[in-house]
């Protein structure tokens, strides 16, 4: 058995311990932008990072926990998600100045490349998702010399994080296996696939033995509240209904609301945006 299909029987959510402390946690994502159709009608009702909070927040529900949660977004200008993590990173870093470091970040963002890509540009002709780990350093270092699409610039600043001791968790990705996470070169990252209930890969999620796994699948729904309006709630994949606030995330604006009504009877929230964040929160909790 290679040790990713090792890794991906044990990607089920265990049974998890109760926190000693109350964590502090940073997400940087893009909460202007709607981008997730979260009734399935066709139209983008959510920022991402709302769809990404809920999860952290549900998960850690389930592990006992509380977390202090810090959001970190792209203020009113409209770009591309990866482009301002770098200084949203220097932002976390003054919080950490002010208010003392923060116990792990999130950030369900990232740059796609191929393995045969990193191959035939590093020249390592047998690279495969079984040996990314093994030759992560040399990746590392053709990234910083290319620059590919900016990356050296956000490798450096991530690892400003890990290099003071903070988890920085990011998404592996939903290319598919053959693919990988730029982000996931920067020393000190962890990088989370995403299965289902049982521990099976999703098919869109990346696969290779630098990553952690985890349950990234969650059914949404609706339901009215005892003054009529819709709230919205995850199942998780064992059944598990776990209530979240109204609106959808609690930095959703309101023209930024989903439609009433209940969804699709399909819909649902996958991907490895989520499994990090999932991963994060059982991480906490040990």
């Amino acid at each position: 058995m290679s040790s990713i299909s090792a890794g991906l029987l044990q990607a089920a959510r265990p049974t998890i311990n109760r926190a000693k402390k109350q964590p502090r946690v940073a997400v940087i994502d893009d909460f202007k932008v709607r981008r997730v159709d979260i009734n399935r009608t066709g139209d983008k009702d959510l920022p991402h990072g709302n769809a990404v909070v809920p999860v952290l927040k549900s998960e850690a529900a389930t592990a006992s926990l509380q977390p202090l949660i810090q959001v970190f977004t792209n203020d009113e200008r409209v770009k591309v998600l990866t482009d301002f993590i770098p200084e949203q990173v220097d932002k976390i870093l003054e919080e950490c100045a002010k208010k003392g470091d923060f116990d792990a970040v999130n950030i369900s963002a990232g740059l796609h490349k191929s393995i045969s890509f990193l191959s035939r540009k590093t020249g390592i002709e047998d690279l495969s998702p079984d040996n990314l780990n093994k030759n992560k350093e040399r990746i590392r270092e053709y990234l910083l010399e290319s620059n590919i699409d900016k990356v050296a610039k956000t490798i450096l600043s991530l690892e400003k994080i890990t290099d003071k001791g903070i988890k920085v968790y990011v998404a592996a990705g939903n290319k598919g296996p053959e693919y990988v996470n730029l982000f996931s070169f920067a020393k000190g990252v962890i990088s989370v696939g995403a299965t289902d209930a049982n521990g099976k890969l999703l098919s869109s999620s990346a696969c290779n033995d630098m990553l952690k796994y985890m349950v990234g699948e969650y059914s949404v729904g609706q339901e009215k509240n005892s003054s009529g309006e819709y709230q919205y709630f995850l199942t998780d994949p064992s059944g598990e209904k776990v209530r979240l606030a109204k609106p959808f995330g609690e930095h959703l604006s309101p023209y930024h609301k989903p439609k009433e009504g209940p969804p699709a009877d399909s819909a649902k929230i996958k991907g490895t945006s989520f499994a990090a964040p999932a991963r994060l929160a059982y991480e906490l909790s040990r």
